[in-house]
């Protein structure tokens, strides 16, 4: 049997206040082509245990590991790629070119097809400041899958989303995880919950098992 691709084994990590952790001894592992959805009320935890696996921080202690390196070593985005609550996305660039940007970085051709599965082709050439919140979110989900990569963290991939929007993020998700990404999201939507191959709940940063 394959191995995990994403690996958090007893973290520990922050302070919410003095003596207390933001997470505390959390585990969790997620195969390729699963969809995990880490869920919680807020304040749970679930944003520090997205940078975490993201590599955007590394773990005050226990370890997070991406294909068996530190999650936080791996600067690769065809391998981790990350939808934070703060986009990035450069307001210069159109919005095609937000989408593709991390091919350009890696010398790959353009992907046209992600702007019409996340509804942007008519904003190609739009730049990214005409665009609405949504429209950005769903620019910044679709620059994370750009690569296929190997493993995509999502902090509330559709908290800006009308319905019909929500649908198709869901869908596009769903789709990644049968191309083969380890899908890790934080959310709350019953559309991912439901489709989930598993649920990781928090509670004041520890791993609840309901």
């Amino acid at each position: 049997m394959s191995a995990p691709v994403v690996v958090v084994s007893t973290v520990t990590h922050g302070e919410r206040s003095p003596g207390v952790a933001i997470l505390s001894d959390v585990s969790l592992s997620a195969m390729a082509g699963e969809v995990v959805v880490i869920e919680g009320r807020s304040g749970s935890g679930k944003s520090t245990l997205c940078q975490l696996v993201a590599g955007l921080e590394a773990p005050d202690h226990g370890s997070v590991t991406v294909a068996g390196a530190p999650a936080a070593s791996v600067r690769d985005w065809g391998r981790l790629a990350m939808l934070p609550q703060r986009l990035g996305l450069p307001a210069e660039l159109t919005v095609a070119e937000n989408v593709t940007l991390p091919c350009w970085v890696r010398g790959m051709p353009a992907r046209p097809d992600l702007l019409e599965a996340f509804d942007l082709a008519h904003l190609a050439d739009r730049r990214t400041g005409e665009a609405s919140r949504g429209e950005q979110q769903r620019m910044a989900i679709a620059r994370a899958a750009v690569l296929g990569p190997d493993v995509i963290v999502l902090d509330e991939p559709t908290s800006h989303q009308d319905e019909a929007h929500a649908d198709l993020v869901a869908h596009q998700l769903l789709e990644l995880a049968r191309a083969g990404s380890a899908v890790l999201v934080a959310t709350h939507d019953p559309r991912l919950v439901t489709e989930a191959d598993q649920v990781v709940h928090l509670h004041a940063g520890r791993h609840h098992h309901p």
